[in-house]
């Protein structure tokens, strides 16, 4: 291995150190409220300044000693900085930007709200103005059905009226009926009654002719008696006066 591969080789892993640090194994801290804190090659003062960090920066603290920590930033780089001015906490800046985020959502949503709200109250008001309509529609549905309903009750009451004329006529028509079977049983004993009168009549016939014969027989039979008697007496006189 050549001279000049194996500084490239020893550049590579300078370089790559930082990103071989496992975050997981550190502490997450942040700049406290200050304005800019100086990040040094070494844990003194004395050391070289090679940048400047700022209040709300995320860091992870990998070493502590003494009064300094050794911090490596996002992009990486690995320095020591005082530890007085770290804090574990969210420094109020960065609370109030995710503060304001979240309030920026919140208005977000909140205006999109306002929208389905107009909507849904759009959606609502027609709702609204269908159902009236329907309810009109089954106000003039009922009214119809109460005159509907009225018409009917005055024609049961009418036919009502009808069958109570009908079954108090029926109750007279079973009278009548009553009646009828009475006057025809009444009829057949005056038929009957009037047949044997009938017979009585004809026997009274027979015997009045019989009579009335008998009684013209004997007024022949006593004229013709007495015109023989007077014919006799007649035909004597002549005889004695011949």
């Amino acid at each position: 291995m050549n001279r000049t591969t194996t500084y490239l080789f020893i550049l590579i892993l300078i370089f790559s150190f930082p990103f071989l640090i496992n975050a997981e194994e550190y502490k997450t801290a942040y700049v406290s409220d200050i304005l800019i804190l100086t990040v040094r090659k070494g844990p003194a003062r004395n050391y070289e300044v090679f940048r400047t960090i700022e209040s709300g920066d995320q860091l992870l603290i990998i070493e502590e000693k003494d009064s300094f920590s050794k911090i490596q930033l996002k992009n990486g780089d690995i320095g020591w900085v005082q530890a007085q001015y770290l804090t574990f906490d969210t420094p109020n800046h960065i609370i109030i930007k995710q503060l304001n985020k979240k309030l920026e959502k919140l208005r977000i949503k909140n205006d999109q709200l306002l929208e389905e709200i107009k909507s849904s109250n759009k959606k609502y008001d027609q709702k609204q103005t269908n159902l009236l309509q329907e309810i009109k529609g089954l106000e003039l549905i009922l009214s119809k059905s109460v005159l509907e309903r009225n018409d009917y009750k005055n024609k049961f009451l009418s036919i009502d009226k009808q069958y109570n004329e009908l079954l108090e006529k029926s109750k007279n028509v079973v009278l009548i009926n009553k009646e009828n079977i009475k006057i025809k049983q009444t009829n057949k004993e005056f038929l009957e009654k009037l047949e044997i009168l009938e017979l009585k009549n004809k026997t009274l016939l027979k015997v009045g002719m019989i009579k009335w014969f008998l009684s013209g027989a004997g007024v022949i039979f006593l004229g013709w008696i007495i015109g023989r008697t007077v014919s006799y007496r007649s035909s004597r006189r002549t005889g004695l006066l011949g």
